[in-house]
């Protein structure tokens, strides 16, 4: 455990960093969303465009990782979601928690967790796992909560259109997943890059990891006007415990993965909620705003503990080696 909280010494205490900025008011208001737009538009796009454009195209062709990047996911969303609403609760808030419950914060924890506790090579298969998640569960998430912010248990083809072309027009202009899809082709067609240009990559890319923590710990300052609802705590026990868990089984049912790829994707469905569940909540109003606001910050708070013990779980079994 000393060697899996060192590991993560350095990722908790760049969360801290941007919580003591904010706190003491070093850094100015609204730095967080300066920060979080640098790493959201440019570094992890250009990320993962590099890394997925200087990968082997075999290595990107994994059934597996997709059915367990994508299917997880689905799992975990079909379940939260039907159980909010046998609680009573409304399909918009319902859409929120599961969301929250499936969708990870990949790129500011899950890939500088990876890269710190398994190295370069977790970078791959991050980037992966982020592209079909950024495109599918993501839409997804978008889709559901344009249908239930409608207030209607049924659906017209009009407005299912509607909903298909506000979640195409996000993900059309989505830098990630057109950088991703580009990274994509660059791969398959064996393109090298000119040395100038791969240095100017990778210097950008690699300002994800530590923008992306500091991001974090600026917005955990910001105060939550209403403790966390059951539904929230709900939303982060299934994302921190019952993702995990799903993967886990999806995984143990396919053939094996390569040890750094198994690693990778158990350790990414175990990160703390997205910031997506935020921004799905804020399209339908202040109550599921701030349902989206608690899970992001309580499940961040609750992966301080649930994250060294997956780890020390996966490092028992050999699947991560410190």
């Amino acid at each position: 455990m000393t060697a899996i909280l060192g590991a993560l010494f350095p990722v908790f205490s760049l969360i801290a960093l941007g919580l003591i900025c904010a706190r003491s008011g070093y850094l100015m208001p609204g730095a967080d969303e300066v920060l979080s737009q640098f790493v959201a538009r440019i570094a992890l796009p250009v990320l993962a465009f590099h890394v997925i454009a200087t990968s082997d195209p075999a290595d990107l062709a994994k059934p597996a990782m997709a059915i367990a990047a994508v299917g997880g996911p689905a799992i975990v969303w079909s379940a939260l979601f039907l159980f909010e609403r046998w609680r009573g609760a409304d399909a918009s808030s319902a859409n929120v928690a599961a969301f929250g419950a499936c969708f990870g914060n990949h790129a500011f924890v899950g890939l500088p967790v990876c890269f710190v506790l398994i190295g370069p090579g977790a970078m791959a298969p991050a980037a992966v796992i982020i592209a079909l998640t950024s495109s599918f569960v993501f839409g997804w998430g978008v889709f559901m909560q344009v249908i239930t912010a409608q207030g209607k248990h049924t659906l017209t083809q009009g407005q299912g259109l509607a909903a298909l072309l506000v979640v195409g027009r996000q993900l059309a202009t989505n830098p990630l997943v057109l950088l991703s899809v580009l990274g994509g082709i660059f791969s398959a067609l064996h393109a090298p890059l000119p040395g100038p240009v791969d240095v100017l990559l990778t210097t950008l890319g690699s300002a994800t990891g530590p923008c992306a923590l500091v991001a974090i710990g600026l917005f955990l300052a910001r105060p939550l006007h209403e403790v966390a609802s059951g539904m929230a705590l709900r939303g982060v026990a299934g994302k921190l415990l019952l993702m995990p868990a799903v993967t886990c089984a999806l995984l143990a049912a396919m053939p094996p993965l390569p040890p750094v790829w198994l690693a990778t994707t158990l350790i990414m469905a175990a990160v703390p909620c997205g910031t997506g569940a935020f921004v799905i909540g804020s399209q339908s109003g202040p109550r599921q705003m701030q349902l989206g606001a608690s899970l992001v910050v309580f499940s961040v708070i609750a992966a301080a503990v649930s994250l060294p013990l997956m780890i020390a779980v996966l490092q028992r079994f050999g699947i991560v080696r410190l």
